[in-house]
């Protein structure tokens, strides 16, 4: 089978996202009249009283005693409606603790202040991150001590600008510093920009990014799509036009990247297969596996 453009590709991934994010767009917050529910939180409390309000990342609830709480998603474990209505299954579905990016294309969203992840890419490549605040994400990385022969580091950061569950729309700078002792001058740098929309469990992402090996720049265009599916299940689609800058082959046109994210309340794995956009004989997909655990 031959694969079609990259421009081509970028198009079925944005229809594959967009029609859905408008359906959820709609169905973010609730109107309807206040039900009567106890909620359970992770830690073990119950809360009994009416929910006046719900969407994908709080639940307001009218306690007798305590009046008006506004419980965020992640601390509750569920929530029991106590009347003959039937709320929507997906309002009390595990938020994805890996929100911040898809695979390879971040998204503009960013941890809460105080949080942080260790991931780790193939085994091979591990990430720590921190948030020192709301709006500002941190993240050093290195490989494996597989052999001494292989040294580098990476550090990154993330800058949010606007929120896209409180605009509609989400900005964010990133920048990074690569260094790695095989690469040409052994250096990479990258700084871009990140625009988003959709919410934690479901969204579309464009990044576009300058790099730069020495002398030489290249622009990098990554557009990333998850949809929740699950509790805790998503699907994942991206596209690259990643360019001869980071690739010796300079017909290289490419990758797409699409598989699943399995997660639970801080731990997530993704399981993906990507391939280049170009006659790979009989290599269909190459998978890359990312695991990550969120405090």
């Amino acid at each position: 089978m031959k694969w079609q453009t990259p421009r081509a590709c970028a198009v079925f991934i944005c229809l594959i996202f967009a029609l859905p994010l408008s359906v959820f767009a709609q169905a973010v917050s609730s109107d309807r009249p206040p039900v009567l529910a106890s909620i359970e939180l992770v830690d073990g409390t119950t809360l009994r009283g009416r929910v006046v309000e719900e969407s994908s990342e709080r639940v307001v609830l009218e306690h007798a005693t305590l009046g008006r709480l506004e419980i965020a998603r992640d601390r509750i474990a569920r929530v029991v409606y106590e009347t003959g209505e039937t709320p929507n299954p997906r309002d009390s579905w595990k938020i994805d603790p890996s929100y911040n990016s898809i695979v390879l294309t971040p998204t503009p969203a960013t941890l809460p202040k105080g949080t942080g992840y260790f991931r780790d890419f193939e085994l091979l490549f591990l990430n720590l991150g921190y948030a020192p605040s709301d709006q500002v994400n941190l993240a050093i990385g290195t490989v494996f001590p597989v052999t001494s022969s292989l040294v580098g580091f990476i550090a990154g950061a993330k800058v949010r600008l606007l929120d896209r569950e409180q605009y509609g729309v989400g900005v964010a700078l990133n920048g990074s510093f690569t260094f790695f002792e095989d690469l040409e001058n052994d250096s990479l740098s990258s700084l871009g920009v990140v625009l988003g929309v959709g919410d934690r469990r479901q969204s579309l992402n464009v990044s576009f990014s300058g790099a730069f090996v020495g002398d030489e720049g290249e622009g990098i265009l990554l557009i990333g799509g998850d949809m929740q599916v699950r509790s805790g299940l998503k699907l994942i689609a991206e596209y690259g036009n990643v360019t001869s800058s980071l690739f010796e082959d300079e017909d290289f046109n490419g990758l797409i990247n699409f598989g699943v994210r399995f997660f639970g309340d801080n731990i997530a794995f993704t399981l993906t297969g990507f391939r280049p956009l170009e006659e790979t004989g009989s290599l269909l997909l190459f998978p890359l596996g990312v695991f990550s655990v969120n405090w």
